[in-house]
């Protein structure tokens, strides 16, 4: 976004605007992670919404989709009590990541990064466990269904058939 020179009153509104918007942000995190207990105790049902999602999206303004990836993060760490607080602390996007890769044993490794690194980069480390380059697994397997198409990677990691490709999709 293009900055341009605002007025001290457009300043003003614009700071204020920013504040609520982070304020918004803050408090729909600390609804995502409540939402299992609201589920658990089926609160939403006291509250005579006909499910969790149309409650979340009255109270909350969450969508579907929203809730649902919140109460599938939160199901996936419930016994994480680390990552749990991480969620509480940045967000469930934040946890994400991890959700499905995180024991009991790795939820305070996997809390240490969520707390220093950004969400890319957790991201980045959580892919490269699940294919094996972190901790554990020494060799990786590597299969595809057309074997002919595998060439020799050059040094600029591409390889023929990258080559190939990039030179076809220019012409």
């Amino acid at each position: 976004m293009a900055k341009s020179k605002l007025s001290p009153v457009e300043l003003t509104i614009h700071n204020q605007f920013t504040r609520y918007g982070r304020n918004a942000r803050e408090w729909l995190r600390k609804c995502a992670v409540l939402l299992p207990k609201i589920e658990k105790y089926e609160i939403w049902q006291k509250r005579r919404c006909s499910s969790i999602y149309e409650y979340a999206a009255k109270i909350a303004g969450m969508n579907h989709d929203q809730t649902r990836e919140a109460l599938r993060v939160m199901n996936r760490i419930k016994d994480k009590p680390e990552l749990i607080a991480m969620a509480e602390k940045k967000g469930i996007n934040a946890v994400r990541p991890v959700a499905t890769i995180a024991t009991r044993e790795t939820a305070r490794f996997w809390a240490g990064c969520i707390e220093v690194m950004s969400v890319q980069g957790v991201t980045a480390m959580a892919r490269e466990k699940r294919r094996g380059m972190l901790g554990g697994d020494k060799s990786r397997n590597v299969s595809t269904s057309q074997p002919e198409k595998m060439h020799h990677v050059g040094q600029n990691g591409m390889g023929k058939f990258g080559q190939n490709a990039a030179t076809e999709t220019m012409a």
